[in-house]
């Protein structure tokens, strides 16, 4: 996906300093993914994830609320994320864990 995504940008490059910036960030992708074992959009979107599983266990916020925190187009479209993610619906999440708290560092549950 990203080297197709590389090759269009750079055949659409207009000069050659474009070209090798295209260059640039897909090293640093792969970089990222070798590092932490996950590219940049799924370590950001699991990160997210972490943060709204933590708000729906120590706060009071309607997944509405949280979903529109996150800047997510709709409830469904961040439920969907979460389930993907977290294995399990927002709701039940929030019920499941009531009174436990988020992982003690969000770093140390993104890598894991």
């Amino acid at each position: 996906m990203i080297k197709g995504r590389v090759n269009h940008a750079i055949r659409h490059a207009r000069s050659t300093a474009q070209a090798f910036q295209v260059f640039e960030i897909a090293a640093m992708h792969f970089k990222f993914k070798e590092t932490v074992g996950a590219s940049p959009m799924e370590y950001l979107t699991r990160w997210r994830m972490l943060w709204a599983g933590d708000k729906l266990v120590n706060s009071s916020d309607p997944i509405s609320v949280i979903a529109l925190s996150l800047d997510d187009e709709s409830e469904s479209a961040f439920s969907t994320a979460f389930k993907r993610v977290m294995g399990c619906s927002p709701r039940r999440y929030g019920r499941g864990r009531s009174g436990a708290s988020a992982p003690a560092s969000l770093v140390e549950a993104i890598a894991s």
